[in-house]
């Protein structure tokens, strides 16, 4: 067993999670090694519990007993939770094993949770026909980091049978020293270099400071913890699937077979000027919020703003690169025709660097008509409440569009 990943594997797992890299990619296995650790920190939103890449898990107060880390550790967004409800209705399991790479490695996380709510602190996670590898765990305590988010602070040793004594001579000893039983986890052969690539990364989140009593065949074990692992959120999302994504001029040269199809589809393409805003006139002094299908409810009051009658300037990130936009019609935002509030059309780019409104009024009625028609017609659908176009800054508050040129990508956000 090698414990590292392959590049099937890497573009299997990123793909499960929502990450898009075209299978003949040539970019090269490191770049896919470092994609694959920002989407798993993102994930576990780190950088929201570890601004400064360490947790001071000594100063963390233990998880209440009479609380479930089981059911405090489930993550999920909109967009999933109706995908698990239309596969009940069909009579499906939305939680069917061994399809999916990244939700196999969340299940893991939750049966490693419902362990400790069962008592049981010793678990060997293994592949299926339990002859070729193991990843050995103790479970040192379950602390409550921000807010109500669990932290699952734990040893591991990862073995093989190359080499199983180390592993076999643990478990013999827990078993001298009163456990019971040892929860067993059954894993694919990535599930368990998934889980490995997860403790190596975390336990570089752990003070060397930090260290609690172990036994003798546990001296070669690493202390490392598991958080909260969820589906990326839109930022997540945008941030890792990138409109070019080159890490350089080498790297751009190698996708060019693939990126000059975007170019193709542009030609002739036409470039329309739009004038935007950044508030909906009439919406002064409103509360608002953004929700999208990626997006986890309970993290809506976090981004609560008043809306003021002043439009600060919002960052150019894109200089003069074409990028992709997103422009969402008013029907989405729940504004009636002909009702006190004009019409408007939400636009915003893939990284949610800019947050623009396209709004109808007497001088915009024919343009923003034909968008309207352009996103509900032939290249559109007639229920349709938003559009993907290519567009380029032009000024701080202009954007150029190519309104009649539908973008060729697979597009996750």
């Amino acid at each position: 067993m090698d414990w590292n990943l392959d590049r099937h594997e890497y573009l299997s797992i990123l793909s499960s999670m929502g990450v898009e890299i075209p299978p003949h990619s040539r970019l090269p296995d490191e770049s896919l090694e470092k994609r694959l650790r920002q989407a798993l920190n993102a994930s576990q939103t780190v950088a929201k519990l570890a601004p400064d890449d360490l947790i001071d898990v000594a100063k963390l107060r233990d998880w209440p007993k009479s609380e479930k880390v089981l059911d405090a550790i489930n993550r999920t967004n909109m967009y999933e939770a109706m995908a698990n409800y239309t596969a009940r209705l069909q009579g499906r399991d939305p939680s069917e094993l061994y399809v999916n790479p990244f939700t196999d490695l969340r299940q893991t996380l939750l049966s490693i949770a419902n362990c400790w709510d069962q008592g049981q602190r010793t678990i060997v996670v293994q592949d299926r026909n339990k002859d070729s590898w193991a990843i050995n765990i103790r479970v040192h305590s379950v602390r409550r980091a921000e807010g109500k988010t669990p932290l699952i602070v734990l040893i591991y040793l990862p073995t093989t049978k190359a080499d199983p004594a180390p592993g076999l001579n643990w478990i013999h000893e827990q078993i001298s020293q009163g456990a019971m039983s040892l929860a067993n986890i059954s894993a694919t052969d990535t599930e368990g270099k998934s889980l490995l690539k997860l403790l190596e990364m975390n336990s570089r989140l752990v003070p060397s400071s930090f260290t609690f009593k172990r036994s003798k065949t546990e001296k070669d074990f690493k202390v490392s913890l598991l958080l909260p692992l969820g589906p990326l959120d839109f930022e997540g999302i945008a941030k890792l699937n990138f409109d070019t994504g080159y890490c350089g001029l080498e790297c751009q040269k190698l996708d060019w077979p693939s990126h000059k199809q975007t170019c193709k589809s542009l030609k002739g393409g036409t470039w329309r000027t739009l004038h935007v805003v950044g508030h909906v006139p009439g919406t002064e002094g409103l509360y608002t919020t953004t929700i999208n299908r990626f997006a986890n409810p309970a993290d809506a009051k976090d981004k609560i703003k008043k809306v003021t009658a002043h439009d600060e300037i919002q960052p150019n990130i894109h200089g003069e690169k074409v990028f992709l936009i997103k422009m969402q019609s008013s029907a989405a935002m729940g504004s009636p025709p002909g009702g006190p509030i004009p019409q408007a059309f939400l636009i915003y780019d893939r990284q949610r660097s800019f947050e623009f409104y396209f709004v109808r009024n007497e001088e915009t009625a024919t343009l923003y008509d034909l968008l309207e028609q352009e996103m509900r017609g032939p290249r559109g659908s007639s229920k349709a409440v938003k559009m993907y176009r290519w567009a380029r800054r032009v000024n701080a508050w202009e954007l150029s569009v190519c309104s009649d040129r539908v973008p060729q990508e697979a597009i996750m956000w």
